[in-house]
């Protein structure tokens, strides 16, 4: 969903593989590439050596929303969230989620959570425009409507977004 690059793990040369990040790091690649068991035994290869790895479980959620299994899928997110509410991306991908299941206040909630941590995130804000659309509501009843200003010099790549 959002997350571009694997995290740098915190070790290098040849045990790295062996640490929860270096796994983390092989599952997201396998992922990326669209090789979804490896990407899923890899991330239960980290969870087995730090049952907490934020980014494994994470990882673990996307796979599983990837075969419609929503619900393990927010779970496995709302318990990133939990080890490491610092992450906006946790966030924005609940939201995504959450919306596809029609929780559209506890989307709405999501996305807000991101954009405190990131308000710059154009895809949030559209997902946002989106949710809020539907339910025929504007940006001004959100309790983020403040933050819409950071992203004012997103509105010339994103103008249909923002109307």
């Amino acid at each position: 969903m959002n997350r571009e690059t694997p995290r740098a793990s915190g070790s290098q040369g040849a045990g790295a593989e062996k640490s929860p990040s270096g796994f983390y790091d092989a599952a997201f690649l396998h992922f990326r590439s669209g090789r979804v068991e490896a990407a899923e035994q890899h991330c239960r290869q980290a969870l087995l050596r730090d049952p907490k790895h934020a980014d494994s479980l994470h990882l673990l959620g996307l796979i599983r929303a990837s075969a419609n299994r929503l619900s393990e899928a927010i779970d496995l997110i709302a318990e990133a969230i939990r080890v490491d509410p610092t992450v906006p991306d946790y966030f924005s991908n609940l939201g995504t989620l959450l919306q596809r299941l029609d929780r559209l206040e506890e989307a709405l909630k999501s996305y807000d959570l991101a954009l405190k941590l990131k308000p710059d995130l154009v895809d949030v804000w559209i997902r946002l425009g989106d949710l809020l659309r539907r339910q025929q509501r504007n940006y001004g009843s959100m309790p983020s409507r403040g933050r819409r200003a950071a992203c004012r010099d997103k509105r010339k790549l994103h103008g249909d977004c923002w109307r």
